[in-house]
């Protein structure tokens, strides 16, 4: 396992090997310091994941347009998603990621049909629902467990003579947790148009690569490409620290073929790209931040379940069976229960002193969110958030 490096400290140390100079990561550097520019995309194209440069001179915030393309692509290259002619761009959080891809797919010609899971994550629904409303498109919610929902809808779209985009999340964010059987959809899809946009950020490609998936099929089945677009997304905000102790900046991943990452480009406004002082802060090396710490972070959520379940005060917990065929290495870092919030058995606030109650994931520490509080929710369903630094040990410890 490599260290874990930002982009800001591979600049350093690695520009200065090569041309006996540091690097000026600065914001505004004098007109004289430009040769740099060219010296850094000199540097760059030795790296050669995609060869995926921005067109001119490099100059001004330009430079950080090729770096962030190089981080990306890196990605790219890890996950094998170059080996499909994949390219990546970083965006400036998770959901610039989303909306980014979605305006990319959906440019205003109102010819298009959403499907979507039911157990989607609240954001991304409302931007879903915003272009159903606005842009006069049909919207289809289905179990995204169920093959033969999402098939049914896939069919619908079709007789409907629009084009389908279908948006899921490989992990339902919702209290059931499902689990998209990806493997299957991949081999539907394959030989079909329409759209797929897979949202990964719960297991990242640490626990599912779906390009491997992608390749494995495209042997077996003799093709070159699919004939459907597929996208991948996912946030890296949570996983993917270079210290897992600060949650230091916001960012997204967007990998996608050439042609479509032509027209994400064109169609992105600038508030999309991820920003300079947060592109510096995050890893180098993406792949190698996350692997660092999904898989035991789904062996501390088995530790949690399992004890969960044992406690009286704990009606039900949902995690995703250790045998899933389509969970090969683990359900990821986070699991729902519903506590019995009667007669005072449950003390929710000396549970929120162990485990702080934040809407955010992917915290050095565990944290909770009590979904009872909320309208539409039964009291009592909390949603638990492994963290990335705590002992399985001081884990069972603070849920006893």
């Amino acid at each position: 396992m490599y260290r874990i490096i930002s982009v800001e400290e591979w600049l350093n140390t690695v520009f200065k090997d090569e041309f006996g100079y540091e690097y000026n990561t600065n914001l505004s550097i004098p007109v004289s310091q430009w040769n740099q520019f060219n010296d850094l995309r000199k540097l760059l194209r030795k790296l050669d994941c995609c060869g995926d440069f921005s067109s001119g001179p490099l100059t001004g915030y330009q430079r950080y347009d090729d770096l962030s393309r190089t981080v990306a692509n890196m990605f790219a290259f890890d996950t094998l998603a170059n080996a499909l002619g994949y390219q990546g761009r970083l965006a400036s959080s998770g959901m610039a990621a989303i909306c980014a891809t979605l305006h990319t797919c959906n440019p205003g010609d109102n010819q298009n049909f959403l499907i979507t899971g039911v157990a989607s994550c609240d954001k991304t629904m409302s931007k879903m629902k915003w272009l159903h409303a606005n842009c006069d498109l049909p919207l289809k919610r289905v179990n995204s467990s169920d093959l033969d929902k999402i098939t049914m809808a896939y069919r619908q779209a079709k007789a409907s003579l629009r084009h389908p985009i279908m948006f899921f999340e490989t992990l339902g964010s919702g209290v059931n947790m499902p689990v998209l059987p990806l493997k299957e959809l991949l081999e539907f899809m394959w030989d079909k148009p329409g759209t797929l946009i897979l949202d990964n950020t719960f297991l990242t490609s640490s626990l599912l690569n779906p390009f491997d998936l992608m390749l494995d099929l495209q042997d077996r089945r003799g093709d070159h490409h699919p004939d459907f677009l597929f996208v991948y997304l996912e946030s890296l905000s949570e996983y993917y620290r270079v210290d897992l102790r600060y949650d230091h900046a916001t960012a997204g991943i967007v990998l996608g073929p050439h042609k479509f990452m032509k027209e994400y480009d064109e169609l992105i406004d600038e508030g999309s790209a991820i920003s300079p002082p947060a592109l510096l802060a995050f890893p180098i090396n993406l792949c190698d931040a996350s692997s660092r710490v999904m898989s035991d972070l789904a062996k501390k959520a088995l530790v949690a379940t399992r004890l969960l379940k044992k406690k009286s005060v704990v009606k039900r917990v949902w995690y995703p069976r250790t045998d899933h065929p389509d969970l090969p290495n683990g359900g990821g870092g986070m699991l729902y229960f519903e506590a019995n919030m009667g007669n005072g058995r449950f003390n929710l606030e000396k549970f929120k002193q162990h485990f702080p109650e934040t809407t955010s994931f992917g915290h050095a520490h565990s944290t909770c969110i009590h979904f009872g509080a909320f309208g539409g929710y039964q009291n009592g369903l909390i949603r638990l958030s492994l963290g990335t630094l705590e002992d399985p040990a001081q884990l069972a410890h603070n849920l006893n």
